[in-house]
């Protein structure tokens, strides 16, 4: 894989779940965490090249991701499909963010809506192969931020995509 991409991957997803979120992400966990099921929502885009990108985070950040969006208390009670849609919109804003980093802001893209998808499944049944990929830990649970495109990607990563 393409170390300037899982840079870039790294940076976007680290940006978006701090200041959309307020969940500082890191490299390894502080404690072991409790096994949780995981949910997956999919970003699909179209433009210089196609793929997409795939958020799969632990069951258990569900809660505090949506409550930090929303402004709410810690604990306060949120319904499943607000707690989706929160993760659908962080997956959305990742997804945007990353595009450009790669393509330049001049490329323009297609963005579908987010969807949940199965986290267990391959998606290289869609005919995509993994791009890059970043893992990380929130206090609540593991992150997995996967870039997936149809053949290789036709653009040059700018050399100060991700320079801050």
């Amino acid at each position: 894989m393409n170390r300037q991409l899982e840079e870039i991957l790294w940076g976007v997803a680290e940006e978006t779940f701090e200041a959309l979120a307020f969940l500082l992400p890191m490299p390894e966990p502080v404690e072991p965490f409790e096994s949780s099921p995981e949910v997956a929502v999919s970003v699909r885009f179209h433009g210089p090249f196609d793929g997409k990108v795939i958020v799969t985070v632990a069951e258990l950040v569900l809660g505090e991701l949506a409550c930090n969006m929303l402004g709410l208390d810690d604990g306060a009670e949120i319904a499943v499909d607000t707690q989706q849609d929160a993760l659908k919109e962080l997956a959305n804003v990742v997804c945007g963010n990353i595009l450009p980093e790669i393509a330049g802001t001049t490329a323009v893209f297609n963005v579908d809506a987010p969807k949940l998808v199965d986290a267990s499944a391959p998606a290289s049944e869609e005919g995509l192969s993994l791009a890059s990929e970043t893992r990380f830990f929130l206090d609540s649970g593991p992150v997995s931020v996967e870039l997936l495109t149809e053949g290789p990607i036709d653009v040059e990563v700018p050399v100060t995509a991700g320079a801050n």
